[in-house]
């Protein structure tokens, strides 16, 4: 095998949910038939080998999607360093995806699907693109140690991702609910094209849970990162538009 190729031995089944499609990286293989028609998505993974570019050997779509890698930094998704052309629904071989960076031995990346949001075919993120979610509207990544031996990390179906991301878009937080255990972290991006403050429900008190307020204002690329230590439900909202908020289920 080439080591200048990272080869990602990958099967997609994504299915569209309403104003949004759905995708879970959970399934054994033995289960694709069965989980054809079923809100999931499954990848597998037979190497990743340092090198300049992803090759996914099979994606079977039921939404026309973009394959997006992303390298991690600080134990978060970061920087797109790759992008796949637009798929059709179906089935697709041999994908290869030109990376912009070399990625090196025991680094992590991300394989995560996006929908073509505007139909245009053209990828747009922070934009209409945005990733795919599963049944219940948490997002869920794919991770990938670089080695001899891929290692893919996957979250539980219906608990936050491995790095309990959620992302501010221009209409929304994304996911709009996440759950995650007492002692963990949330980390809210703003990935539009507005100012985000993100605090604690009701607004403007922001008492609903005392400590969990942003305090000011961050544009494009800011990031906020709070420790829920005390279980509950806990509300929260953008303080610069408080029609926009979500929950963070502590457990």
């Amino acid at each position: 095998m080439n080591k200048n190729n990272l080869i990602i031995f990958a099967v997609i089944i994504i299915v569209a949910g309403i104003g949004y499609a759905t995708y879970t990286l959970t399934a054994p293989k033995s289960k694709l038939a069965t989980n054809a028609t079923s809100e999931t998505s499954e990848i597998m993974i037979g190497s990743a080998l340092p090198g300049s570019t992803v090759t996914v050997a099979d994606a079977n779509l039921k939404e026309k999607s973009f394959l997006v890698v992303r390298r991690e930094e600080n134990g978060e998704p970061s920087g797109i360093i790759g992008v796949s052309n637009l798929l059709p629904v179906g089935e697709n071989k041999n994908i290869a995806i030109n990376l912009n960076q070399t990625t090196r031995e025991s680094e992590t990346i991300y394989l995560i699907a996006h929908i073509d949001g505007d139909g245009n075919g053209i990828f747009q993120f922070p934009g209409p693109d945005i990733p795919l979610n599963d049944q219940n509207g948490n997002l869920i990544i794919a991770r990938v140690t670089i080695s001899g031996n891929a290692i893919v990390e996957q979250p539980a179906t219906g608990t936050a991702s491995a790095n309990n991301l959620v992302a501010y878009t221009n209409d929304r937080f994304n996911p709009n609910v996440i759950t995650i255990k007492a002692g963990q972290s949330v980390t809210f991006e703003n990935i539009s094209d507005f100012t985000m403050w993100v605090a604690s429900n009701p607004h403007p008190a922001h008492t609903g849970l005392p400590g969990f307020d942003e305090l000011a204002p961050v544009p494009n690329g800011g990031k906020y990162t709070y420790t829920f230590t005390t279980v509950g439900t806990w509300g929260y909202h953008n303080h610069l538009n408080p029609s926009q908020g979500g929950k963070v289920v502590v457990q």
